[in-house]
């Protein structure tokens, strides 16, 4: 609504521009619906990624987890995932319930790296 009231200003109260504005209110009124959904759609993606990389960290976490004695057997190309997993997570907003299964990964990484 601040919109058509900033086009109402510019075009200012004469004839020709009440006129222009309530040609134009109902194409801002479509174009404002359009952002909004496209908005709430994005929104829900969102959301819905971060649902799938949260499996996904849960996954590949009880996965190498079973390493923790033999880091030596974690697959390098498996502990990458998981970095990239959790990188895209918190870039979307997730919380930090994927930060603990980060140190334990990190914890089996540094293990790994240093034999």
């Amino acid at each position: 609504m601040e919109i058509i009231q900033l086009l109402i200003s510019i075009l200012g109260n004469t004839e020709l521009g009440v006129v222009s504005s309530i040609l134009t209110m109902p194409i801002l009124v479509y174009v404002v619906r359009n952002q909004m959904r496209i908005m709430n759609l994005d929104k829900r993606q969102d959301e819905g990624l971060r649902t799938l990389l949260q499996c996904k960290i849960v996954e590949i976490h009880d996965r190498v987890i079973e390493f923790k004695n033999d880091p030596h057997l974690a697959d390098d190309n498996v502990l990458e995932a998981f970095e990239e997993c959790y990188t895209q997570y918190k870039q979307l907003g997730g919380n930090g319930f994927a930060d603990r299964m980060k140190r334990d990964i990190d914890v089996i990484r540094d293990k790994k790296i240093a034999r």
